[in-house]
């Protein structure tokens, strides 16, 4: 199966993936915000095949504040929507609910915004780690400024608030909110929380190691079997290729999990990107 590529016209990076050789940044793969939620829904499905129209929705936006709550400094190197911060979010909002709109943005045109926004203010948005680095992305606390407004308005006043429940606590919870959500909503928005979690996770994970294995990242091993909750995914066979075309690569797995398969489609987006943060701490030194 062929996915589109990309699926909005405004491509907004979602998930960022450093591709590294030791100490170095040597590329970035960029996935798409709507094929993160695409991976995401797949999964949910999958693993939960009895999961519910109000989860199922919640999954389909569950990052829908990864694409309208862009970083001012980001937002502002696109030229489609420079200086334009009070319709910026009316239109991001209408194509990520793929509305007609004239303006588009390209991977091109968002991979270079991203690298000027890296390059910038490096201090701030490129911050190094034991582990390597960990980059500021294009959008804020997108999952904790997502309004009601925000969600489609063919939506009853009590399933709004479940689904706006859902979708600020997949990322932003405390005691607190679980439990202000589970008097509103009782067990089961806990139980829709946890496998829209659980979704998430497997499909930002076995995306990434997708691409560490297409773009022979030596570091990272590549473990077939990945526990989380109370699943284990296991991969069946290697990671395989299928299209590279300049900057765009389409890459699946398949993955088993209680006898039943998946097969996983990746597109993302190569932009290059050359940034050895220990070199730079040796050069001040000198």
């Amino acid at each position: 199966m062929t996915v589109p590529f990309p699926l909005r016209q405004i491509f907004v990076p979602g998930k960022i993936i450093q591709i590294q050789n030791g100490n170095t940044i040597k590329q970035l793969a960029l996935i798409e915000v709507e094929e993160h939620i695409r991976h995401v829904r797949v999964m949910l499905d999958w693993l939960y095949p009895d999961a519910s129209e109000n989860l199922k929705r919640a999954a389909d936006w569950h990052d829908i504040g990864k694409k309208i709550d862009l970083r001012f400094d980001y937002a502002n190197k696109l030229e489609t929507l420079n200086n334009r911060t009070d319709e910026r979010r009316r239109i991001l909002t209408d194509d990520f609910y793929g509305r007609a709109t004239i303006e588009s943005v390209t991977p091109d045109e968002s991979a270079e915004a991203y690298l000027q926004f890296l390059k910038a203010k490096p201090k701030e948005h490129i911050q190094t780690r034991i582990d390597g680095y960990r980059l500021q992305p294009p959008f804020g606390l997108h999952a904790s400024t997502v309004q009601p407004e925000d969600l489609l308005n063919d939506l009853e006043p009590r399933e709004r608030d479940y689904l706006i429940n859902l979708i600020r606590l997949h990322h932003t919870f405390s005691p607190e909110r679980l439990v202000e959500a589970a008097a509103d909503h009782g067990q089961k928005i806990l139980d829709d929380l946890y496998k829209l979690i659980v979704a998430d996770h497997f499909a930002s994970e076995w995306a990434t190691k997708v691409v560490h294995q297409l773009e022979k990242v030596e570091e990272k091993e590549f473990r077939r079997e990945w526990r989380f909750a109370e699943k284990t995914l296991k991969a069946e066979g290697d990671v395989h290729e299928v299209k590279r075309d300049k900057n765009v690569v389409f890459g699946q797995i398949t993955l088993n999990c209680e006898s039943q398969q998946l097969t996983l489609n990746v597109n993302y987006y190569l932009q290059d990107f050359y940034y050895d943060g220990m070199q730079t701490m040796k050069r001040k030194k000198q």
